[in-house]
């Protein structure tokens, strides 16, 4: 679904969310995990986003455009402010066994056990759980888990982000004209959390203990003729 509202009188705005689903037996990287049975690795594709929303805007700041407004103009006229706000549910994961565990099938990826519906807690950090590890247990010796690649019933961390951009513009004569840019990516620095450990038997397993895409600056000049 799109919403925009086209540049004029300086400005504009555009929407977008996509409610959608993606299965697929294998990642990018490979086939099946579970060659043996491909039906143990059918699931949620490592990339699909239940739900996906995208909001942009650019405005043409309206204050002292006028030449004849002297060094107000030059201070305060021709500046422009544009941002992108995106928000992203999050992904299927995968919870899968330690390489110690015993499975006489090589080349195929075991998985445990799981009683219900797998409890997320929400916590960060290590020692914190951001899923509840007991609901998990391990097969018998030489047997695969009842969990299956991607089953979609735990999902990690979603995804919150505003970038922006800050530009006076202004004239260098004739055609010509120059601009200042301050990018800002991830400007409130919205701490975005990896997904957590799923290798059952690990010592972290269901803690998140990293995270990525902290605040970014860039200041720029950029030269149009």
């Amino acid at each position: 679904m799109k919403l925009d509202r086209r540049f004029r009188n300086g400005w504009l705005l555009t929407n977008s969310y996509t409610y959608a689903k993606a299965r697929d037996y294998a990642n990018d990287n490979g086939g099946p995990s579970t060659p043996i049975d491909p039906e143990l690795s059918w699931g949620y594709s490592n990339f699909d986003r239940a739900h996906v929303y995208v909001s942009s805007f650019v405005w043409s700041l309206p204050w002292y455009k006028d030449p004849d407004a002297g060094a107000l103009h030059w201070i305060l006229g021709n500046w422009q402010v544009s941002g992108i706000f995106t928000y992203q549910s999050g992904q299927a994961l995968d919870v899968t066994m330690s390489s110690s565990a015993a499975l006489n099938t090589p080349g195929n990826t075991n998985r445990p056990n799981s009683s219900g519906e797998p409890v997320v807690i929400g916590d960060y950090g290590p020692g914190k759980y951001y899923f509840d590890p007991s609901t998990f247990s391990a097969p018998a010796a030489n047997a695969f888990g009842s969990r299956t690649r991607n089953m979609g019933d735990l999902r990690g961390p979603r995804f919150t982000n505003l970038d922006f951009s800050l530009v006076k513009q202004f004239g260098l004569g004739g055609s010509r004209r120059g601009e200042f840019r301050v990018d800002v990516w991830n400007l409130p620095n919205t701490v975005h959390m990896n997904n957590p450990n799923t290798s059952f038997g690990n010592a972290q397993f269901g803690m998140v203990t990293g995270a990525y895409n902290e605040r970014q600056m860039r200041f720029s000049f950029r030269f149009v003729f």
